[in-house]
């Protein structure tokens, strides 16, 4: 499948231009770009890839906002259109929120203070994946909004991206701080889970941004 003709639709739903040029995928008047890196990652007659969208925009000078997501299926087009309907129903709409200013009924917002400063937060819609797997997203907001009010961080907008999962055998949790490992709260949140107990795969992921409130 053309991976980028989902979101092609979704921009232009959104009344927003796009233009495809060396394999990036623009928008917003050229202001915008995402390009998208596909890596199979099978197991003998089981089909996974890992799909990394890179966005990036006039306002991050450079630097990429990078959204990874294992998929899988039947067929490559069955596996790559899970990877693109998780990047549209999760992070894409905070993305184009948090860079853009373009609204999204799934983001919602509120307000924090951290070191004295007021931010707001902004959340996006948080993706699910196996039985159970809706039990975990006030435990893993709840620590990571607590850990956020205690952060050390410049005055600048920040994005976060934290998944936990659990199986029969382990617990696993990765939290990303500016595409950066948060360590010490990825630790906190695994020392609070169980494996599951029977044979299944539960999983939640969750997008936040943080953007200052300047006066």
């Amino acid at each position: 499948m053309d991976i980028f003709l989902p979101i092609i639709k979704h921009l232009e739903d959104l009344g927003l231009d796009t233009a495809i040029e060396n394999d990036s995928l623009l928008f917003q008047h050229n202001t915008a770009s995402l390009i998208i890196n596909v890596f199979n990652k099978s197991q003998g007659d089981q089909l996974i890839f890992q799909v990394d969208f890179v966005f990036t925009t006039q306002e991050l000078n450079g630097e990429n906002i990078i959204e990874s997501f294992s998929s899988w299926g039947e067929t490559e087009e069955d596996a790559l259109a899970m990877a693109c309907n998780s990047f549209l129903n999760s992070s894409f709409p905070l993305l184009l929120k948090t860079y853009l200013g373009i609204e999204h009924d799934g983001v919602s917002e509120e307000t924090i203070k951290v070191k004295s400063i007021k931010w707001n937060l902004y959340i996006s819609p948080a993706l699910c994946i196996g039985e159970g797997s809706e039990d975990y997203i006030s435990y893993l907001y709840t620590y990571l909004l607590s850990y956020l009010e205690q952060k050390e961080t410049k005055l600048k907008k920040h994005w976060i991206r934290a998944f936990v999962a659990s199986t029969s055998q382990k617990v696993i949790t990765e939290v990303l701080f500016d595409n950066e490992n948060w360590e010490e709260l990825e630790d906190e949140l695994k020392n609070g889970m169980q494996p599951n107990i029977n044979d299944t795969y539960s999983s939640v992921r969750l997008a936040v941004s943080l953007v200052p409130i300047v006066h």
